[in-house]
């Protein structure tokens, strides 16, 4: 027999409210000079109901606004670990030293990052078809 859905919907909603009692109750404990809350144990479960209905309503609504901020900022970390990639590889390609064979990436920054894009999409394909 499977579970209820409704029934294991409230049940995840009063764990988060009393993980949140918990929560509340460590950090008032634990930084008592920065998380500031005076009632006791009453207004502990009052601030965990608090940011039980703000984590379902407004947090969702949060992390849409800032998506545009968190995919270029992983836009750009990706860049960054593509350009570290290809000049170590530049680097790895000198060392070795090997007769006929070289490795550069030219047209100066505007170049590394068009090589670097190129680099990732191409890995990122491979490792779709390769799944």
């Amino acid at each position: 027999m499977s579970p209820n859905p409704t029934r294991l919907r409230i049940l995840r909603i009063l764990f988060r409210i009393t993980a949140n009692v918990g929560v509340v109750v460590f950090l008032r404990e634990l930084l008592p000079t920065s998380f500031l809350l005076s009632g006791g144990i009453k207004s502990a479960v009052a601030m965990s109901l608090l940011f039980t209905l703000l984590n379902a309503i407004v947090l969702p609504l949060l992390r849409l606004i800032v998506l545009p901020i968190r995919l270029l900022a992983t836009l750009i970390a990706t860049v960054l670990v593509n350009i570290a990639f290809l000049w170590i590889t530049v680097q790895a390609v000198s060392i070795l030293a090997i007769p006929g064979f070289t490795f550069a990436v030219g047209g100066g920054i505007a170049g590394w990052l068009i090589v670097s894009a190129a680099l990732g999409l191409s890995n990122g394909l491979v490792r779709m078809i390769a799944r």
